[in-house]
């Protein structure tokens, strides 16, 4: 029996919406083959969807931009229309996974690079959120971004330490970045530049609710692809709009900047786990690390405390020694996220970064 690929553009539970390769125009169900099923909950070990092993549970074995071979399609009563049998999965070129204690969850495969997006006001920014955004993008084999949203609605007083870190990931630490005022009536540059460095591929987005993710999709795309929400007043955070992760696409004749761009949005979250991550792996997605990493005496290194003699520890230790007087303060920084920021030294790893 002929088989065909597609790629996932959504799950529903038990149930996947697919899209017909190579010209994606072709959208249809799909439902696993009940021996793959069975096969993807029989064992806790590393896998082609799990390669964490059985430290933690997925939550699904396939996601979005997972390509699939299938077969013939069957009647579906819930569907009512044609239903794929998904046979097999494509291996994965990469993905981007985060996770709680108990729980490893992959938001995007086979991506040619992914994006937080971090509010600058309204939500305030979270510096580690994307600093663990990226750590796993770096285990996951991704490249990232980070795109810097409501810049308009900094105040006076967070600016200069906004400003320093905004420096500190384009210039210090190389990142794509760009500042948008996504609710500015013209585009600006940095709105076209970006559309042209997602022009061609997959592109995860992801962030906190209330960033403007969804905003950003419809600028992107050229359309109203998706709905979006609005900050709760009461807490001040965003009320959630997407509530799984969708392939997205111009819609045909839109405006969108090129048809061979595609967006995989994810949920809002309020926090960005990487329980799935060892120490090291953890400390090698930072790229000021990377140089003392290769200085190490020890083949292997796990960097742990007790190692004498790690080159990695010793610049750690040396960076806590420069920015000691800003970790006198840590109560007060905890509480407030954006106090007296100081200067990063390239020869130390910002404290920001460090806690």
């Amino acid at each position: 029996m002929s088989e065909f690929e597609a790629l996932i553009s959504r799950v529903y539970g038990a149930y996947y919406e697919l899209r017909g390769l190579p010209e994606l125009e072709q959208v249809f169900t799909g439902q696993l083959r009940g021996k793959l099923r069975l096969a993807s909950r029989s064992s806790g070990r590393k896998s082609a969807t799990n390669p964490y092993g059985d430290s933690l549970r997925e939550r699904h074995l396939l996601i979005v931009g997972d390509r699939v071979r299938y077969r013939q399609k069957r009647a579906d009563a819930e569907f009512g229309d044609d239903t794929a049998i998904i046979d097999s999965l494509v291996e994965r070129k990469n993905a981007v996974y985060r996770s709680t204690t108990a729980e490893l969850h992959a938001l995007g495969a086979n991506l040619d690079r992914a994006i937080v997006l971090m509010s600058l006001s309204q939500p305030r920014p979270r510096w580690g959120f994307v600093d663990r955004f990226f750590a796993s993008c770096h285990a996951g084999g991704v490249s990232p971004c980070v795109v810097f949203s409501k810049p308009d609605l900094v105040v006076e007083e967070d600016a200069p330490d906004i400003e320093r870190m905004i420096a500190l990931y384009r210039d210090g630490l190389g990142y794509p970045v760009f500042v948008l005022d996504l609710l500015r009536a013209e585009p600006d540059d940095q709105l076209q530049q970006l559309r042209e460095f997602v022009a061609d591929g997959i592109t995860l987005l992801a962030g906190q609710s209330g960033t403007g993710k969804s905003t950003l999709s419809n600028l992107l795309l050229g359309d109203a692809v998706q709905a979006t929400g609005e900050i709760s007043e009461s807490t001040g955070k965003g009320r959630h709009t997407t509530t799984n992760s969708r392939l997205l696409r111009a819609a045909p004749g839109g405006e969108g900047e090129s048809s061979r761009m595609l967006l995989i949005d994810t949920p809002g979250v309020k926090e960005w786990g990487v329980q799935h991550l060892q120490p090291a792996e953890l400390l090698e997605s930072f790229p000021e690390i990377a140089p003392a990493t290769d200085e190490c005496q020890f083949r292997d290194c796990n960097h742990e405390p007790s190692q004498k003699g790690c080159a990695v520890l010793e610049l750690l230790e040396r960076s806590r020694q420069v920015y000691s007087e800003y970790f006198e303060n840590i109560d007060e920084i905890e509480d407030t996220p954006l106090v007296a920021v100081p200067p990063w030294s390239e020869e130390c790893v910002h404290p920001e970064r460090l806690r």
